[in-house]
């Protein structure tokens, strides 16, 4: 070991490692992240506010919640769904329905992110995991090849082997 590190390429292999290792870090956690944020879903809020309008609109809906009776709407029924809501609005669009007379305005769709920070932190570690092993194992084979060290030797193998070797008090 103490040859390698007095040869210039075995350095700058040491450099490139970490770099390496720190872009593909930064890139699969990043890329988690964005992925992750990205996925929105629809409001309880929204489907809660679909609900109440469409029992307003038919009252015989009134002994079913809100929020439950909004998301069986657009489970179920998409068509009925899309009469009541409306995703953006722009000069020419109707946001009202009338029904019997009166008119009620259109609900408009708002989304809300499908995990929360806690959550993406947690995916954020597979990756973090993954990556470190990885390169864990590249190195360990580099030194197996080129140092004819030990695949597994030193600190490690002695912390795995700890719990699984008792010390016994034998007299000879």
């Amino acid at each position: 070991m103490q040859n390698l590190n007095d040869k210039s390429w075995y350095r700058l292999l040491k450099v490139i490692f970490v770099i390496a290792f720190l872009l593909i870090q930064i890139i699969s956690i990043g890329g988690t992240a964005f992925i992750l944020s990205a996925e929105s879903v629809i409001s309880p809020q929204t489907v809660e506010k679909v609900g109440q309008l469409v029992k307003d609109i038919y009252p015989q809906y009134q002994d079913m919640q809100n929020e439950n009776f909004g998301r069986k709407i657009y489970e179920k029924s998409y068509g009925l769904w899309s009469d009541f809501t409306y995703y953006i609005s722009y000069s020419g669009y109707n946001t009202q329905i009338s029904k019997d007379g009166k008119v009620f305005d259109k609900i408009k769709i708002e989304y809300q992110g499908k995990f929360n920070r806690l959550q993406i932190i947690g995916f954020c570690l597979i990756p973090l995991t993954m990556v470190s092993i990885i390169f864990w194992l590249v190195s360990r084979i580099f030194f197996y090849v080129v140092a004819k060290d030990k695949f597994l030797s030193g600190r490690l193998v002695n912390m795995l082997k700890k719990p699984f070797t008792k010390k016994f008090n034998v007299k000879r």
